[in-house]
């Protein structure tokens, strides 16, 4: 399962970390092997927009995956010593639960050490590495095992992807084809971690079957004017479906314009996820979340049943 590695094992088997044989390594990747990793054609690169790519690049005249790949090569890095021994120790920490989890996991789960230039900043996955960025490894150690069981959840996931209806299935949401209008469709924001919307929500509503959570650039892609960044760019909406023989086409208001709802405004939403988590902007992300207190045995949650049933398959399945 060394999708990534081959042909690179030899200069990462020395700085791999794994507790026992049959654990899943955890490998400190270099600077090529992270470019390899960033630059290949994947499922999140595969779909990436032009619009979405100049968001990246803050640059809308920069819409290349050619460009694209020059961020990522000037980006990666070694990590410094002080981080590779912050990782390690937390490895050595929480060896048994990740031993544990090592069924669920690829044989090697890499780390990458970014200059925090790619995605806003923001840690992320790509395939069976974690990408990790200047500002959380040097984060307090609440939010730095925090994130780290985040991304893994992402790692985890992606690999058991065939599983994808039932993992899903946990937070109520259920498979189907989801078609993009014309109008959201060349504004769509790729998730790396969740590159592609294949579930919805069903939900008791007047107008539509149920939802789908919805990520999209302003009109006009990126804006250098607009105050925050990559972030301030992200609009999120959940976007009212008609679902028809496993297919799931927006529901359209008395103008013809597709139906955007705000959470807020739809609590059967989070009636159906739980309230454990303020992001939903994907089902992955809000079962990263509940992964997350899973790991740290979180009490007094709003929703103890949703962090309860995830538990209980990652203990049926590992």
């Amino acid at each position: 399962m060394r999708l990534f590695l081959t042909g690179l094992m030899a200069s990462a088997a020395a700085a791999a970390f794994s507790a026992t044989a049959d654990a899943a390594d955890y490998v400190f990747a270099t600077p090529d092997e992270a470019y390899a990793i960033l630059s290949a054609d994947d499922e999140f690169t595969l779909r990436l927009q032009p619009m979405e790519i100049g968001l990246r690049l803050a640059d809308n005249a920069q819409t290349s995956r050619e460009a694209l790949n020059a961020l990522y090569r000037d980006s990666v890095r070694n990590f410094t010593d002080e981080e590779r021994a912050r990782l390690e120790a937390l490895l050595a920490e929480d060896a048994a639960l990740l031993d544990s989890l090592s069924p669920l996991l690829p044989d090697d789960v890499l780390f990458i050490a970014t200059n925090g230039g790619l995605d806003g900043g923001f840690p992320h996955t790509r395939g069976n590495a974690i990408v990790f960025t200047p500002g959380w490894l040097a984060g307090g150690d609440a939010g730095f095992r925090q994130t780290f069981y985040h991304e893994l959840w992402h790692v985890l996931s992606r690999h058991n992807r065939d599983r994808a209806d039932e993992i899903f299935g946990l937070i109520g949401f259920e498979p189907c084809e989801v078609i993009l209008p014309e109008s959201l469709s060349e504004r769509r924001l790729t998730n790396p971690d969740a590159p592609f919307n294949a579930h919805y929500a069903p939900l008791e509503m007047d107008q539509a079957d149920g939802v789908v959570p919805v990520l999209f650039l302003p009109e006009g892609g990126y804006d250098p004017a607009l105050e925050g960044g990559f972030g301030a760019h992200l609009g999120f909406a959940l976007m009212a479906v008609d679902a028809v023989d496993g297919t799931c086409r927006a529901a359209t208001d008395a103008d013809g314009n597709p139906m955007l709802i705000a959470p807020g405004n739809l609590p059967q939403y989070l009636d159906l996820i739980g309230r454990n988590t303020g992001y939903i902007i994907h089902p992955e992300e809000t079962l990263a979340d509940n992964f997350v207190l899973w790991v740290n045995g979180a009490e007094g949650v709003p929703d103890p049943e949703v962090v309860e049933r995830l538990g209980a398959w990652i203990e049926a399945n590992r």
